[in-house]
């Protein structure tokens, strides 16, 4: 179940529904419901928070930028896997080695976050550039 303290009004969510899952964008959020939907009372697998990946990226047109990223330990460079996504002076990261997603801005200050959601990058935009993300139609 998602945390309804993690969601903004325009967040995109899976809603699962007879075991097929349903995106939606968040339009109504009290503690207790999304979407005018009860979460209070219902099992707590009917909302998910959305994997990031680099499907949901692209939907949010980001472009994939074409270059390694290497990194340096011990006065030797170790090529790490990793795909780079870039959207204004947001960048993404997904490291293939660790698994992971990281999002840095690149605006004057930089500030990291590690995350997993689409919801997560969503606010992390929201907060860095002013704008909503939107699907790509």
């Amino acid at each position: 179940m998602i945390n309804t303290r993690d969601l903004r009004i325009g967040n995109y969510v899976n809603f699962i529904s007879d075991n097929i899952p349903i995106i939606e964008q968040v339009e109504i959020i009290t503690s207790d419901t999304i979407n005018n939907k009860d979460i209070s009372s219902w099992d707590s697998d009917y909302f998910h928070p959305i994997d990031l990946t680099e499907e949901w990226l692209l939907k949010l047109e980001f472009v994939k930028l074409k270059f390694n990223q290497f990194e340096f330990r011990n006065k030797f460079a170790k090529k790490r896997e990793s795909s780079v996504f870039k959207k204004n002076d947001i960048r993404v990261n997904i490291h293939k080695l660790t698994n992971t997603i990281s999002v840095s801005n690149y605006n004057g200050n930089l500030c990291h976050y590690d995350i997993k959601f689409v919801n997560q990058l969503q606010n992390i935009y929201f907060i860095t550039t002013g704008t909503e993300l939107k699907l790509k139609i």
